[in-house]
């Protein structure tokens, strides 16, 4: 029999009847999720909606209520090879190099992903004197050299220009792909998500899955106070006074519509 030309992703991540509270403030209700092996998926919601809580249940961090499992294995069993991203972490070897040399010995391997990561110049840097941009990149290449079964990565993009976060994304897109990484990501830009290979929103409680082609007209976004991209605030607005049509996709059909 000849082998399949189509690779078949196996769940990898099953989140069933997820429940959490902080004290008497329930935060998740029966949550279930499965997500694929490989898979890069963005879960959008609000500040103060539970997304680092996501994250840190699934890290291991926080009791809970219902069951949890990476590669069919107990969180309990395997927390240490999944790998928690956040705005503001810490470094404490002396240059990059150090820190690197403190997860692997592969210098080759080091080199390529610096190279990669536009750190290379830097390796002889302190860790102390990068800057924002350097340190997510830095944290980034450290969580890649462990080889992790999973990567949480909590809205560490905040605080980048735009052209700063499509250089960590398209990276990071990069090693998804080459390495077969598992990626959780969390934010409340709309425009962040375009990365992904499927979107989740919190909503009451749960997350849902949303389709792309919802995803930029959804009620579910607009009540949820998630920052939606200039471009389509301004879409919808012109469509309230039947300036532009529903067929506007890109700025330069918006701008044709508005001169005609």
């Amino acid at each position: 029999m000849k082998e399949s030309l189509w690779v078949v992703k196996m769940n990898y991540v099953n989140i069933e009847n997820l429940s959490f509270s902080y004290d008497d403030k329930k935060i998740f209700s029966n949550v279930n999720m499965q997500i694929r092996k490989g898979d890069f998926i963005s879960i959008l919601s609000s500040n103060s909606s539970g997304k680092t809580t996501f994250l840190r249940l699934i890290k291991g961090l926080l009791n809970y209520n219902g069951t949890i499992t990476v590669d069919n294995k107990e969180i309990s069993a395997i927390k240490e090879n999944i790998c928690l991203l956040t705005p503001f972490t810490e470094s404490y070897s002396k240059t990059i190099l150090d820190e690197l040399l403190l997860i692997t010995n592969d210098i080759v391997k080091i080199k390529k992903i610096l190279k990669d990561f536009d750190l290379y110049d830097e390796v002889n840097k302190s860790t102390q004197s990068l800057s924002y941009f350097d340190n997510q990149k830095l944290n980034i290449i450290k969580c890649i050299l462990k080889n992790p079964k999973l990567i949480l990565i909590d809205s560490i993009f905040s605080f980048l220009n735009k052209h700063e976060k499509l250089k960590i994304f398209s990276m990071i897109k990069k090693y998804q792909l080459e390495l077969n990484l598992t990626i959780i990501y969390t934010t409340v830009n709309l425009e962040d998500v375009l990365f992904s290979d499927s979107v989740y929103i919190i909503n009451n409680k749960k997350i849902n899955l949303i389709s792309m082609e919802d995803l930029f007209t959804s009620k579910i976004i607009k009540d949820n106070h998630i920052n939606i991209p200039v471009f389509y605030e301004l879409k919808d607005k012109l469509k309230l006074y039947n300036l532009i049509s529903d067929n506007v996709s890109i700025i330069d059909e918006m701008v044709d519509e508005i001169c005609r």
